[in-house]
């Protein structure tokens, strides 16, 4: 069935069937940002025209990654936010809207890292 899905799939698609979506000047915003896949979605993001503002605990890094996009003529924006605080969330979604407008797209990315093993994790 996947493998039937997956030829109508490319069959629409190459026969332009299929709607292409496009990111440009839409407002994402991507917590995590400063590293990992938060990083990567935001980066990639970016490239494709979208106005990025990217979330994390860790301001210095994504402020970094800020510089980085401008100095590509790329949108992104640095916002300070631990997102296990209500007054830090809302605080940063405030400032990104401020500089972008709504969000239209939420990359919800923003985890702890334990330093476990899964094996060694409970339930």
């Amino acid at each position: 069935l996947l493998l039937l899905l997956w030829i109508v799939r490319g069959y629409l698609k190459e026969n332009g069937k299929l709607s292409k979506k496009s990111v440009v000047g839409k407002h994402v915003f991507v917590t995590g940002a400063a590293m990992g896949l938060g990083k990567g979605f935001a980066m990639k993001l970016a490239q494709k025209g979208a106005k990025v503002s990217m979330a994390d605990i860790n301001l210095g890094l994504v402020q970094e990654h800020e510089k980085s996009l401008a100095l590509q003529g790329q949108h992104g924006f640095a916002v300070k936010m631990d997102v296990s605080s209500w007054e830090s969330a809302q605080q940063g979604i405030e400032l990104a809207v401020a500089k972008f407008g709504p969000v239209d797209i939420l990359i919800n990315n923003a985890g702890i890292v334990s330093g476990k093993r899964l094996i060694d994790s409970t339930p």
